[in-house]
C-alpha cells in the first residue's frame, strides 16, 4: 500500500517516541487506567510501544456496575482524574461533594 508523506512521518515520530520509552520497560510504564473497561485507557506516550507492536493492552480495576452511584461517580474518569476528583471534593466546601470524595476512597483500596 502507498504511503503518503504525512504517513511516513508520523511513522517516523511513531517509532521515535516508542524508542524513548523502551528503556522505562526494566523498570515499569506509566498507563493511566479507565474504570470503564479492561481495555480502557488514558493515551500516554508508553501506549505507542502496544500501539505499533499490534499488543492489547489490559487491566482488571473495574467498577462494580451493581453499585449505580460508584458508576455514576466514577463514569469514564481515568486514575489520575478520580484521584484529582476525590482530593477536591474532600477539601471542598460543599458538604455533598465531601460525601462523593468520600465515596470513591474505599473503592479505591478495593481495586
Amino acid at each position: 500500500r502507498q504511503k503518503t508523506d504525512g504517513m511516513e512521518l508520523n511513522f517516523q515520530q511513531n517509532m521515535s517516541d516508542a524508542m524513548a520509552v523502551l528503556p522505562k520497560l526494566s523498570t515499569g510504564l506509566d498507563v493511566n487506567v479507565r474504570f470503564s473497561a479492561v481495555t480502557d485507557f488514558e493515551y500516554t506516550p508508553e501506549c505507542i510501544v502496544f500501539d505499533l507492536l499490534d499488543i492489547p493492552l489490559y487491566h482488571g480495576w473495574l467498577v462494580d456496575p451493581q453499585v449505580p452511584e460508584m458508576v455514576a461517580a466514577v463514569g469514564k474518569l481515568s486514575y489520575n482524574q478520580l484521584v484529582e476528583k476525590i482530593i477536591d471534593y474532600k477539601h471542598s466546601a460543599d458538604s455533598t461533594q465531601v460525601a462523593e470524595g468520600n465515596v470513591h476512597t474505599p473503592s479505591m483500596k478495593q481495586i
